[in-house]
């Protein structure tokens, strides 16, 4: 799919450029103990551009094309943190990193399950970038967490999970969504099976599928 991949300097000139996309909100690092602290945008977008980048690269090279075995463990895993936490890590995880110069690290940005929510640093840019990411190098991912979890905030006045807006990511790039050993999976389309054009349109696209078309989607209830 030679015209959804995007260099690394791409993604961050969208994230620099197109105001419409994300909110100040979303752009700005959240620290995991709560507390909040603004970083300069151009920060952020090298953070979320270099993860994106990764993310993409990062596939295990020694799998081989009939290895099924391995080749189901070659996904990434999404979920609630106190599931993703506690999830073994995939062959194809990333290592965990730290970014930034070395005057000013940023903290790991994947821990070792290859998931993006447990940061020191975190944004739902950044986590856009790593499914993304993701999505580009034709993972399968695995949902950790129930439908139910995966659906309902756990603090009053946020309306979205980071989980469902993941399972909303996979929808609008055309993934297809299964049960494998009693685990939801998403498995990509086949090269050509996406309609997306670019970055922005993916993120555009994203915010576009409302929650209840996420639950239809997650539950399997494709004709409804």
């Amino acid at each position: 799919m030679p015209g959804l991949i995007e260099s690394q300097m791409q993604i961050k000139s969208i994230i620099l450029s197109r105001d419409g996309i994300y909110t100040n909100e979303e752009i700005t690092a959240i620290y995991t103990a709560g507390q909040k602290e603004i970083y300069p945008r151009i920060d952020l977008a090298s953070i979320a551009a270099e993860v994106y980048a990764d993310t993409f690269t990062h596939r295990d090279k020694f799998i081989h094309p009939e290895d099924e075995v391995a080749r189901l463990q070659d996904k990434l895993i999404i979920g609630r943190l106190f599931n993703t936490v506690t999830a073994p890590r995939p062959n194809s995880s990333p290592s965990p990193k730290n970014y930034g110069t070395e005057k000013k690290k940023l903290h790991a940005i994947q821990d070792n399950q290859g998931v993006v929510q447990k940061l020191k640093i975190w944004s739902q840019c950044i986590n856009d970038c790593w499914i993304f990411g993701g999505i580009c190098s034709y993972r399968k991912f695995e949902l950790c967490s129930s439908i139910e979890a995966s659906m309902t905030p756990g603090h009053a006045g946020i309306k979205q999970t980071v989980t469902s807006t993941e399972i909303a990511a996979l929808k609008v790039s055309g993934y297809s969504r299964s049960i494998q050993g009693g685990k939801i999976m998403f498995t990509p389309p086949t090269p050509g099976g996406f309609a997306l054009l670019s970055f922005e349109d993916f993120v555009r696209k994203r915010k576009g599928v409302s929650q209840d078309d996420i639950w239809v989607y997650l539950r399997g209830q494709y004709g409804s």
